[in-house]
């Protein structure tokens, strides 16, 4: 048992809140609760079950037994959570103090628990009474370096008290504080801590602006071009409009470690839990779900995907992306021929226009692969009014087509979709060998500008595809999300390596024929607002079948 490593408990909030000082007694700044023992005990196992089999849960159980004895965990109340209290030092962060309380089936057992953990001569922890305080235990390590944070344990309430850097007279049972009091029963998140905004000490929010201000005159003093001074100036004035609504209109700051047995899903969580009533608390429960504009390129025949949303929420944060597209155009200068200069003007004021209206969606995809084993690709990105580029882009090759002979491999309006005109390059012939592989030897690429969008295909499906893309209607996505099939993805990695020096990657894989997110980011409003990063176990878990045991998972070979 680290002492260093459960301190870090109480402590861990001095990052997120450099500016604030003890609280009151009795109404803790920060407070923390995990799930029951036996509960997290059941997803690790879980975990592991899904990434190396039943073999390593029963090498995970001997671990334990290894380390616990027969006994095992015996001591500890595996049914219910370990919570946490505590408050920060701001002058001193080393002196900010708390209390870690774990629930015992009874003194004597939970002791016998501790001798057990602390076998190893150099390990663990001895207790020793502290002299005039009856019940009263100094706690210290065997390893002397971990001795820096003054610890005590007092047994309350089928509790253990672990107090950090608590007076030992504040360590007397009538000021511990109940641990059901510590609970959040909704939360069912594998560990959380909370910091509560009506607790923060008085002149916070007065400090924070000022630390905030003292951001702004530093800027001001860089030598930097206008459109970058700006771009800062409107994040630190968003920086400022976010920390009086949070201070004024915030309850809770929420952060929580999820695990979700069904989706195979660990996510950290961030969550601002607004006081009833307030304008914040209106915001957060009108706020709709993310909406992708493009969600529909991925779809069952996708191998993976790409699904992005940039984050422009506030209008100070589309100003500061104004400001420096402004400032990188200026920049550019006279060294943009004056040809192009009306191309680039456009370019700009097209990503402009987008950016104001607050989304920005952009989705890639690779689907396949197809009867003949080929595969295709998909790229959408947002562009408001993308027919005023497209305008500049025919004008240029009108200009040069004459001068330049290449250009002629185009093709403009091979089709056309809702109103959108579509243009073709047939690559495929180009392609090298292992190209032509993966794409087919006809395959060509298409771009397609719409009103709200940008739209690029390559592949043998490729026009059928981009007509699609072209009619897509926004539906509901992640901010952020990676997702991948891996029976697919197998496919993928023979079909480009015929000559199969990439087996370990493909033997890495297992062939689950299923679409799920790897990694992602996510953002939900109603009774609080949620941001979610998550990262799927199914991306580690063991291949359930080897390559060549069946044949879905092997290439027919690649014809013509």
């Amino acid at each position: 048992m680290k002492l260093r490593f459960l301190a870090a408990s109480v402590l861990v909030l001095s990052i997120i809140a450099p500016a604030l000082a003890q609280t009151s007694a009795g109404k803790p700044l920060v407070t923390a609760q995990t799930q029951p023992l036996g509960k997290i005990l059941d997803d690790v196992k879980s975990i592991v079950r899904l990434i190396d089999g039943e073999k390593a849960v029963q090498k995970f159980n001997e671990g334990i037994r290894e380390a616990l004895g027969e006994k095992g965990f015996t001591g500890l109340d595996l049914n219910r959570r370990i919570v946490g209290y505590g408050d920060l030092n701001s002058e001193e962060p080393e002196k900010s103090s708390g209390f870690v309380v774990i629930p015992v089936t009874s003194a004597a057992e939970f002791q016998d628990l501790l001798a057990r953990m602390s076998q190893d001569d150099e390990k663990g922890v001895t207790l020793t009474p502290v002299d005039g305080n009856p019940g009263l235990y100094s706690v210290k390590s065997k390893n002397d370096d971990d001795n820096e944070v003054s610890v005590r344990l007092r047994f309350h309430d089928r509790a253990a008290y672990f107090g950090f850097n608590v007076a030992d007279g504040d360590m007397a049972a009538k000021k511990l504080l109940p641990a059901a009091a510590m609970i959040r029963p909704t939360d069912n998140s594998v560990f959380s801590y909370e910091t509560h905004f009506n607790r923060y000490p008085a002149g916070t929010k007065k400090q924070a602006l000022g630390e905030l201000q003292k951001l702004s005159a530093m800027a001001d003093g860089l030598p930097l071009p206008p459109g970058a001074k700006k771009a800062i100036g409107e994040l630190l004035s968003m920086s400022k409009r976010m920390t009086t609504t949070l201070m004024d209109d915030g309850d809770v700051a929420a952060y929580r470690l999820r695990y979700d047995p069904q989706t195979t899903e660990i996510a950290w969580e961030t969550a601002i839990i607004p006081r009833a009533g307030t304008k914040l608390a209106a915001t957060i429960a009108a706020r709709k779900p993310t909406m992708n504009r493009f969600a529909g390129l991925i779809g069952k025949e996708t191998t993976g995907g790409l699904l992005l949303q940039l984050p422009l929420f506030a209008p100070e944060i589309r100003n500061a992306v104004e400001a420096g597209l402004d400032q990188g155009v200026q920049l550019l200068g006279e060294s943009i021929p004056e040809e192009f200069q009306p191309l680039v003007e456009e370019a700009r004021a097209g990503l402009v226009r987008t950016v104001q209206t607050g989304q920005f969606d952009i989705v890639a995809a690779v689907d396949g692969p197809d009867a003949k084993y080929h595969f295709g690709v998909a790229l959408a990105v947002a562009f408001e009014d993308a027919t005023k580029l497209e305008k500049q882009l025919n004008n240029l090759y009108e200009k040069f087509k004459g001068d330049r002979p290449e250009l002629l491999f185009l093709k403009l309006d091979v089709a056309k979709v809702a109103g959108v005109n579509i243009h073709e390059a047939p690559l495929g012939a180009f392609l090298p060998d292992d190209g032509k592989a993966i794409f087919g030897k006809n395959s060509s690429a298409y771009i397609a500008f719409g009103p709200h969008g940008i739209y690029l295909t390559f592949g043998p499906k490729a026009l059928d595809t981009i007509k699609a893309a072209v009619q897509l209607q926004p539906a509901p996505a992640k901010a952020f999300d990676l997702v991948m099939n891996p029976a697919r993805l197998q496919k993928l990695i023979i079909a480009s390596d015929p000559d199969g020096e990439a087996q370990a990657a493909v033997d890495a894989l297992e062939k689950r024929d299923e679409l799920f997110s790897v990694l992602f980011a996510a953002v939900e409003g109603g009774a609080e607002l949620r941001v979610r990063f998550g990262v799927s176990v199914k991306m580690f878990s063991k291949p359930l079948v080897k390559l060549g045991e069946s044949g879905n998972a092997e290439s027919p070979g690649i014809k013509e």
